[in-house]
């Protein structure tokens, strides 16, 4: 049940909306919470019921096992739960994400397992992560197991985001004003899933009908409709991320919550660096947050700086996909992120059309790996 499939728009969205909304009216929170907590358990079970039952027992260790932690008293061994939380989890994500795709680098005969990757495991991971991390250094559990569920399994962001903030969402689940929905704010919520909808199903679809003709015959594809090809691409990227967005916050604003911005036209960026403030701006905070501050940031050195980058967005590759393109797409943002530290003074002087021209031209031409099939493909394209 996708979230843009008639099922879902016609059907589990109402009715979750109306039971959700009634719960709240008769102040009954505890089974308002309940009712949308089931409802995301069974949204990701549409998928397949066997992800219910992986989501759940990770939450379930997470939960328990931070709750032990945060008793701890000696920062020492608190952290060493910490690490091993961490790593419990990365692993998971790791292994059944990756493990085949690692098999077939050193064995490309090799026989895939079958392996049961849940939907959205890269978001929530990262979202289970945080959540440890910070339960770590503030040492207590602030949440009850009943918000902590609903936060984790909660059904617009789970396959594709933001990346949510533990206590940025239940905060809001605590405040009696997000539970009472004005009409106004649920008609601008409405407004936005609609606008979503049409940039998603509409024009990113015909954007990615475009891009297929070079992406799909790269052999045979003449230089203009490559060309083509990956304008198109680079621009159906913007309207399923954009569309993506507005959807989820539009469902979120009727359900009276807020989400962190994700998208923030990421094209009229004027610098590499300008446009990372822009795209997917959950996982750059995250990146930098629980990624580059921990390897030292910038406070050892420009050269230690410069490394602590490029590790960032190699990370930020590997995230987005089980592939060397995706590597690769990764290396490149890292390579032109350095090389905005270094010379970013001098091109933020250049005239801002200039600088935006020049910027989407590069952020279109390291899209090619991102949609490529191979490494082959992009050095042919």
């Amino acid at each position: 049940m996708g979230i843009t499939s008639y099922t879902f728009v016609l059907a589990f969205l109402p009715v979750t909306l109306l039971g959700w909304t009634c719960l709240n009216k008769k102040e009954k929170y505890r089974a308002a919470d309940a009712f949308l907590t089931s409802a995301s358990l069974v949204f990701i079970g549409s998928y397949d019921y066997r992800f219910v039952f992986m989501v759940l027992t990770a939450v379930c260790i997470n939960y328990w096992s931070a709750r032990y932690m945060g008793m701890i008293k000696e920062m020492g061994w608190r952290k060493a739960v910490m690490a091993f939380l961490v790593l419990v989890n990365l692993g998971m994500l790791v292994f059944l994400k990756y493990c085949n795709w690692f098999r077939t680098l050193y064995d490309s005969d090799a026989v895939l397992w079958k392996l049961l990757v849940p939907i959205g495991i890269s978001f929530y991971t990262l979202e289970q992560i945080c959540f440890i991390v910070d339960t770590c250094k503030s040492g207590s559990m602030k949440y009850s197991f009943r918000e902590y569920v609903l936060f984790s399994a909660y059904f617009p962001v789970i396959v594709s985001g933001p990346i949510l903030r533990h206590d940025d969402f239940i905060m809001q689940l605590r405040e009696k004003g997000c539970r009472s929905v004005s009409a106004e704010k649920a008609a601008e919520g409405l407004t936005g899933f609609c606008l979503g909808m049409g940039k998603k199903v509409i024009i990113a679809s015909w954007l990615g009908k475009i891009a297929a003709l070079g992406f799909d015959d790269v052999e045979s594809a003449k230089s203009l409709t490559m060309i083509l090809s990956v304008l198109a691409y680079t621009l159906q990227l913007y309207f399923d991320f954009s569309g993506y967005c507005d959807i989820v916050e539009g469902i979120s604003s009727m359900f009276g919550f807020s989400l962190p911005m994700n998208f923030n036209s990421p094209y009229k960026a004027v610098s590499i660096g300008d446009f990372w403030k822009r795209w997917h701006m959950t996982l750059t905070g995250f990146l930098t947050k629980y990624v580059y501050i921990p390897l030292g940031g910038s406070r050892k050195g420009k050269i230690r700086q410069y490394a602590n980058i490029f590790i960032v967005f190699l990370v930020s590759g590997f995230w987005h996909g089980a592939s060397l393109t995706y590597v690769l797409w990764g290396i490149m943002h890292g390579i032109c992120m350095v090389a905005d530290k270094i010379i970013g003074k001098a091109w933020l002087k250049l005239p801002k059309a200039v600088g935006k021209a020049a910027t989407f031209i590069m952020v279109a031409l390291m899209w090619v790996p991102f949609r490529a099939e191979s490494i082959y493909d992009t050095y042919m394209i």
